[in-house]
């Protein structure tokens, strides 16, 4: 593949550069659009994106050397890295076996094989990976009915290739992620709108203790709110329903679905 452990083409760690009257190289600009590599077109440009990549640097040592600076300094590897360490652990090695970047060339998830000294057994884990990317935030609406099994909960419905549920659709709450700068609160009402079309005020929202979503596999988490809404908020979401949201650029389609607490 073009960004496997088989080509350096994907490692996030190329620029390309070549004048425009470059002859043969048609290839190579084809695999810097498609990685979304920086691209230069003089030996200036080419030598100043290079160094923009590795400025500013970061003081490692021993395992750390290996993760590459462009995963080193993401949010989403150092809070790993972070609960590790705190954890009284020690990385001693790491592979780059993929990554995934956006299409402004900013690494988005990662997948690094792992080496790590777990410090309360006093032994290595080498037989592990680890796949990160941006944590998402999510939002609970639910409508309150007289017992908690007739309480309805708003979910939306989009097709993602992973799915094997019998519909071959993931029915989940409305949420995503945004730049990581970006507060997780603001995060979760930007997916709320984006998804269902629910535009509610911060005020609205109640904040819930942070959670690792699949912690045997990947190390991003949900931010997660709640939102208690009306009989009239729920009736003009119902009207909503059945009419495709999301981002269209991102390939990205979602259905709102009202299910209540029991079926769930």
């Amino acid at each position: 593949g073009l960004n496997s452990p088989f080509t350096w083409k994907g490692s996030g760690k190329v620029v390309f550069g070549a004048p425009p009257e470059a002859v043969k190289v048609r290839y190579q600009q084809w695999h810097a659009k498609e990685l979304n590599a920086p691209v230069a077109t003089t030996l200036e440009a080419t030598v100043k994106a290079a160094l923009k990549m590795v400025t500013p640097g970061a003081e490692r040592s021993g395992g750390e050397c290996q993760v590459p600076l462009f995963i080193w300094r993401l949010p989403s590897f150092q809070a790993w890295y972070k609960a590790q360490t705190d954890a009284g652990n020690r990385l001693d090695g790491a592979t780059v076996e993929y990554t995934s970047r956006m299409k402004n060339g900013q690494p988005f998830l990662w997948i690094l094989w792992m080496d790590v000294h777990i410090a309360s057994e006093g032994r290595n884990k080498t037989n592990e990976f680890v796949i990160g990317r941006p944590d998402i935030s999510a939002v609970v609406l639910w409508h309150r009915q007289e017992t908690m099994a007739d309480t309805e909960v708003v979910l939306v419905r989009e097709f993602r290739s992973p799915a094997r549920t019998p519909d071959a659709f993931i029915w989940e709450l409305p949420a995503g992620s945004s730049k990581e700068t970006t507060p997780p609160i603001q995060t979760a009402l930007e997916e709320l709108w984006e998804e269902t079309g629910v535009k509610l005020p911060e005020e609205r929202l109640k904040a819930h203790p942070f959670r690792q979503n699949a912690g045997t596999l990947s190390s991003f988490g949900a931010h997660v709110f709640s939102a208690e809404i009306t009989d009239a908020e729920l009736a003009d979401i119902r009207t909503k329903m059945g009419v495709a949201r999301g981002v269209e650029g991102d390939s990205e389609r979602c259905f709102i679905e009202i299910e209540t607490m029991g079926d769930l």
